[in-house]
């Protein structure tokens, strides 16, 4: 697990936290701008005045894309991860379908992302 969440993580900040575009698309996609001004929250959406994906607080973040049906925070390289896992070894991939069956857990985990 430790190994796939590193892999997810690295894939994740590549594709999305060091992705200039995804900003721009984000702010298109969701509602977050509107969200920004409907001082709904206890904080400002942003720490300073700065428009990007660092300053962004983290409710701001996740709620602009679960309004959007996006679930791109919770799902988002956890396909590469498991991929990646599986495929160093026949072993491994044993391993996950051993997980998939006898693991709740685990098995809701994947079928919550699928």
């Amino acid at each position: 697990m430790e190994a796939m969440s590193a892999d997810a993580f690295t894939f994740y900040r590549k594709h999305i936290a060091e992705d200039a575009g995804v900003l721009e698309y984000f702010e298109q996609a969701t509602p977050v701008n509107e969200l920004e001004h409907a001082r709904i929250g206890s904080r400002p959406a942003r720490r300073t005045a700065s428009r990007s994906l660092d300053d962004l607080r983290a409710i701001p973040w996740v709620f602009g894309w679960m309004q959007s049906r996006h679930a791109i925070p919770a799902w988002f390289g956890v396909g590469y991860a498991l991929e990646r896992f599986s495929k160093r070894s026949a072993a491994n991939a044993d391993l996950l379908r051993e997980m998939m069956h006898g693991f709740p857990l685990f098995n809701s985990l994947l079928r919550n992302v699928d």
